[in-house]
């Protein structure tokens, strides 16, 4: 059966929104709910949906927010949360389980290289991502060594950090 929109104010949608209800009704004339569904579904992307999960950890606000803004505009990427500390990082990361983080190696208290290997030590499945201003000549083997999967330069082009996170999914 072919349904129209047709306006609800009028006769025709007065009349058709009746047969509708009269499609739902059981042998008693009754209305009959649809059944529950066992479980209900969580809103939004969801571990394995193709969406990649997304925290990201920076001690310099401006710099955060616009890898937030860079990763929220790819249709297959939602960032999940962001930090500004290590610890912070640890803590969603324990909390929220995000396919990759994307990791400062300079921040105060808690280094990069520190969170990293504190991630990788509870979470090994999740993929990091360092982005620094750090040569990586100087910080990837030590990051390397915390278990970083990729580095990249804060000076390369944005489609370079993109490609590493859609590369380690």
């Amino acid at each position: 059966m072919e349904r129209r929109n047709i306006d609800p104010g009028t006769a025709a949608g007065r009349a058709g929104a009746r047969n509708r209800a009269a499609d739902d009704r059981g042998p008693t004339g009754r209305h009959v709910p649809a059944p529950a569904p066992e479980h209900m579904p969580i809103p939004g992307p969801q571990p394995g949906d193709g969406v990649i999960r997304v925290l990201v950890v920076d001690d310099h606000d401006l710099m955060r927010r616009a890898l937030v803004g860079l990763l929220a505009a790819q249709d297959d990427m939602e960032v999940v949360a962001e930090a500004a500390d290590g610890a912070s990082a640890i803590r969603a990361a324990r909390r929220l389980r995000p396919d990759v983080v994307v990791m400062d190696v300079k921040m105060p208290g808690m280094s990069g290289a520190e969170a990293t290997s504190t991630i990788l030590a509870e979470l090994p499945e999740i993929a990091i991502v360092v982005l620094s201003m750090c040569d990586e000549s100087v910080c990837g083997a030590v990051m390397a060594r915390a278990g970083a999967a990729a580095y990249v330069e804060k000076s390369r082009p944005p489609s370079q950090l993109l490609e590493s996170i859609r590369a380690l999914v």
